[in-house]
């Protein structure tokens, strides 16, 4: 049973009072109450205020169900990136995808690709979220997309989608 529910028995409140209380409509509660949507965290802490602690963050979020983190939660670790396997994907990438014109890739060229993902990465680190292959994902999207277009590949959405993909894969599989 939903620890809200057990709240409103064990004090025998009305859902509507309840709800008139901290600003909510009933309807809002009864879809928080079967987990059909998680409160906005401005509601969240009415409620825990309301209940006088009764009802948790944890039990309002089920320890992160919805993705949401405490406001003093801690942020998560930071998913570092080795430079190395990633200079390895990058290249790799670089080469599969460039035009066969194209010359062949600077090491220069892919070092500063390394450090501009690993910056975006750090950044997304800070923002928050979870540390895993979407976030390298995000991380490697701009630099593939920009070295490509530099050297002179056509880019549509889709392959950029692929070259990401690969350079995930490559990445992954190196580590």
């Amino acid at each position: 049973m939903h620890p809200l529910r057990q709240y409103l028995m064990s004090v025998d409140e009305p859902i509507t009072d309840f709800a008139a209380r901290v600003g909510a409509s009933r309807q809002t509660l009864y879809r928080i109450i079967s987990r059909a949507q998680a409160p906005k965290p401005a509601l969240a802490r009415m409620i825990i205020e309301a209940t006088g602690g009764a009802v948790t963050w944890e039990a309002l979020y089920e320890d992160g169900r919805y993705g949401l983190a405490r406001p003093d939660a801690p942020a998560p670790a930071p998913l570092v990136l080795e430079p190395a396997p990633l200079k390895t994907a990058i290249a790799a990438v670089y080469g599969h995808f460039a035009p066969a014109t194209a010359s062949s890739t600077p090491d220069g060229f892919v070092s500063m690709g390394v450090k501009a993902a690993i910056a975006v990465n750090d950044a997304l680190s800070q923002l928050g979220g979870d540390p895993d292959t979407d976030r390298l994902s995000l991380a490697l999207r701009p630099v593939l997309e920009c070295m490509l277009s530099k050297g002179g590949a056509r880019l549509s959405p889709s392959t950029v989608d692929r070259a990401v993909k690969l350079g995930v894969e490559l990445y992954n599989n190196a580590c």
